[in-house]
C-alpha cells in the first residue's frame, strides 16, 4: 500500500504507507507548533491533497530554520522534512523556483532525495 501526496491534481509523491504517514505526522507537529498551516486536507486514509500556496509558505517558513542559525539542532530536525517538502513543490504543476538562500547540504539532499521519491 501507498500513500498519495496531489497537488493541484498531480501527484508529487506516492511513497509506502508508513513513510506518508509518519511525514504527515511530522508536518502536523511542525503545523502547531509554528501556528502556520501546511495546507494539507485528507482525501481519504491515504491520500491528500495539498494546497500548493499555503504549502509554500509553510515551507518557507521551515527554511528560515536552515538559513538563520540560531538553532543548529533544530534545523539539522526539519532538514529532512524541508527536502521532501522541496521536491514535493519541485514536481507541483508550478513547479518550483530554488530559494537563493537554501544551503548547500539541503540543496544536496533535495537533490539526492527527487531521485528517490516515487510518483
Amino acid at each position: 500500500m501507498s500513500y498519495v501526496f496531489d497537488i493541484d491534481g498531480e501527484t508529487v509523491w506516492s511513497p509506502a504507507l508508513l513513510a506518508g504517514q509518519v511525514y504527515v505526522m511530522f508536518v502536523s507537529s511542525l503545523e502547531q507548533v509554528l501556528q502556520v498551516r501546511a495546507g494539507f486536507s485528507a482525501v481519504a486514509d491515504d491520500m491528500v491533497e495539498i494546497d500548493r500556496d499555503q504549502f509554500s509558505a509553510f515551507v518557507d517558513r521551515l527554511m528560515q530554520f536552515d538559513t538563520g542559525g540560531r538553532h543548529p539542532i533544530l534545523a539539522e530536525t526539519v532538514a529532512p522534512i524541508v527536502a521532501v517538502s522541496l521536491v514535493m513543490l519541485r514536481r507541483s504543476p508550478l513547479g518550483l523556483q530554488e530559494p537563493k538562500s537554501m544551503s548547500e547540504a539541503l540543496r544536496r539532499a533535495t537533490e539526492r532525495l527527487d531521485s528517490q521519491m516515487p510518483r
